[in-house]
């Protein structure tokens, strides 16, 4: 593996300003799509939870999809798509694709491996895997995310956050 500079990853350009169209005929008035890839690369996973949390942060949501639901989730994403779908492989690439408006935010984390059936994953909370070290990653998307759906056999994992969809405890 490829030995980056010991810099912060975002500074880098790689995490930097989103691209963004201001669309006037919606009644609600911002859409925000962002179009990211990252390298296949542990390293850049902080960096994309935190750009899209200081998204969300900045559009509004509350503290607790911000604060902790959304990097998690994201932490989560974008570890398992480097880690399991592209195997860490320098030559491959995670996509990430955002759309904010009408006050949902929906992040779109696609690999380019093989794919998987997330519905054939054992249960975390069962007694043969409570101790496992690994395989919560799907269950917690699925436990912090309004909704999580999975397209392209698995590759690609779609969380949707509501900006006024909180419960309060």
């Amino acid at each position: 593996m490829k030995s980056l500079p010991k810099e912060n990853l975002s500074s880098r350009g790689k995490l930097m300003g989103p691209r963004f169209r201001i669309i006037p005929e919606m009644t609600d008035g911002v859409r925000l799509i962002v179009d990211l890839e990252i390298p296949s690369d542990l390293r850049y996973v902080g960096a994309a939870a935190g750009y899209f949390s200081r998204l969300a942060r900045e559009h509004g949501f509350p503290e607790i999809v911000w604060a902790e639901n959304l990097p998690l989730a994201m932490d989560e994403a974008v570890t398992n798509a480097i880690r399991h779908g592209n195997g860490e492989s320098e030559t491959k690439q995670v996509k990430l694709l955002a759309r904010l408006e009408n006050g949902e935010l929906k992040i779109c984390v696609q690999d380019e491996g093989e794919g998987f059936d997330p519905d054939s994953l054992p249960d975390p909370r069962e007694d043969a895997s409570i101790f496992r070290t690994s395989g919560r990653g799907v269950f917690l998307m699925r436990t912090l995310c309004d909704e999580v759906s999975f397209e392209d056999s698995g590759r690609c994992v779609n969380m949707l956050f509501r900006k006024d969809d909180i419960e309060e405890a």
